[in-house]
């Protein structure tokens, strides 16, 4: 199922069933999935996030304490990003791991960026979220907290986002255009605050159940 060769200086490792291939010499290891299906069938994360369509690329200097990964998702159900009218299900994730901190910082479609650390830290810019996406996600989130006692709130990361020039797709051409959005998840409770011009509005998810405030929006 693997082919092992060395070709100068460095080791390479292949497999066809698994669509993967592999690097390795004294400064650097490099690592390619061409086909996650493959090799993720038991995880549960990429269960979970619908990840598996896609491709993955690892990669290492010897001298670095960062993994970059290069990830291709493609025909994700979570549709959280939009263009007008059109939810995005294609999306390119870029990103470092540091392994001394465990930390990620990552840039999606260059337009999102991401920070994971003691919490989780968004920016975005110059792109739509499609509300149903997002209202989903997070309920299932909670569902699963719930189910899972273990599972302690205050042992989960929060989450922050903050988006300049952006808006919130609620379906064709109905949006909630913002200058600014901030959105905070902490404690299974979902808030959506959305300025533009004299306007605010804000959204609310906690308990299974959906608010919405607005003045001048």
């Amino acid at each position: 199922q693997f082919i092992i060769k060395k070709d100068g200086e460095k080791t390479k490792i292949s497999s066809q069933k698994y669509e993967l291939s592999a690097e390795i010499d004294d400064n650097s290891w490099r690592v390619y999935a061409a086909s996650l299906e493959k090799i993720t069938k038991k995880s549960d994360i990429f269960k979970k996030y619908d990840l598996a369509n896609g491709s993955l690329l690892l990669k290492k200097e010897v001298s670095s304490q960062n993994i970059e990964f290069n990830m291709l998702v493609q025909g994700t159900k979570h549709k959280i990003l939009t263009q007008k009218n059109l939810l995005i299900d294609d999306y390119s994730i870029n990103g470092k791991y540091n392994t001394q901190t465990e930390g990620i910082v990552a840039n999606i479609n260059d337009l999102v960026d991401i920070d994971i650390a003691q919490n989780i830290e968004i920016k975005a810019h110059d792109t739509g979220f499609n509300l149903d996406a997002i209202l989903e996600f997070f309920s299932s989130e909670e569902d699963e907290v719930k189910q899972n006692s273990n599972n302690k709130k205050d042992d989960r990361k929060s989450i922050e986002l903050n988006a300049k020039n952006c808006y919130i797709y609620v379906s064709d051409n109905r949006y909630l255009v913002s200058d600014t959005i901030d959105l905070k998840y902490k404690n299974d409770i979902l808030d959506i605050k959305l300025n533009h011009k004299n306007g605010e509005a804000k959204l609310e998810l906690k308990d299974d159940k959906f608010y919405f405030f607005g003045d001048k929006f």
